[in-house]
Formats: C-alpha cells, structure tokens, sequence
C-alpha cells in the first residue's frame, strides 16, 4: 500500500498535469532538453499572459515537475526530467487484482436474478 506522503505526491504530480495548458509547457520545456527558459520566452511560447503562467507554473513547482532559477532580474524555467519520468512508473507499485479473482458485484440495490432450473 502507498504511504500518505507517497500519495500526496503522485496526486500532485497528475493534478500539476490535468490541465491541457501545463501539458503544453511541460512539452516546450521537454523540447529545451537541459536548457532553461526565460519566463517570457516561456509565456510567448505557450501564447499566454504573464499572469495566466505564473498559475500553472505555480502547479507544476508544487508537485516538483520545474525548477526556477534567477538570474538578476530574469526567472529561468526548466523541466524536472527525473520528476516527469517518475510518474508513470508509480502505476508499477499498485497492486491490481487479477481479473478472475475479482467477484461479481451487482449494481445498486438489485438482488441478483435467481438462475432458473435446466
């Protein structure tokens, strides 16, 4: 079973990707490599306002999928790539049943139908 801390994380990872914006500037980033972004390079890129980036950055650093570093007055952005390559490899720790130890469930509140007799 995950631990608390554990989880917390991978809902923050798949939350920081929800949304279809923090897709797209996850991939730009992704096609910079190990090079950084300046912010505005980042915000004319991704076609949006200054303000609307800071939100979505805001996310993804939560869940630890950027890094920022700053240069004088400038904020270099870049993709944690270790962060984003961990993410599907939590799917690997949950245990699923297997298919034919799962038992029927009927649905709502009807009885199951009596099997009638051959």
């Amino acid at each position: 079973m995950l631990s608390k801390s554990r989880r917390q994380k991978l809902a923050d990872g798949f939350t920081a990707l929800s949304h279809q914006r923090r897709v797209l500037i996850a991939d730009i980033l992704a096609r910079q490599g190990k090079r950084s972004l300046r912010f505005d390079a980042l915000a004319a890129k991704a076609r949006v306002d200054e303000g609307t980036l800071r939100h979505h950055l805001k996310q993804m650093d939560k869940a630890g999928l950027i890094t920022r570093r700053y240069r004088g007055p400038e904020t270099w952005i870049s993709l944690n790539h270790r962060a984003i390559e961990q993410l599907p490899t939590h799917f690997d720790i949950v245990e699923t049943p297997h298919p034919a130890k799962i038992s029927p469930v009927p649905h709502g509140n009807v009885a199951p139908s009596p099997v009638p007799p051959p």
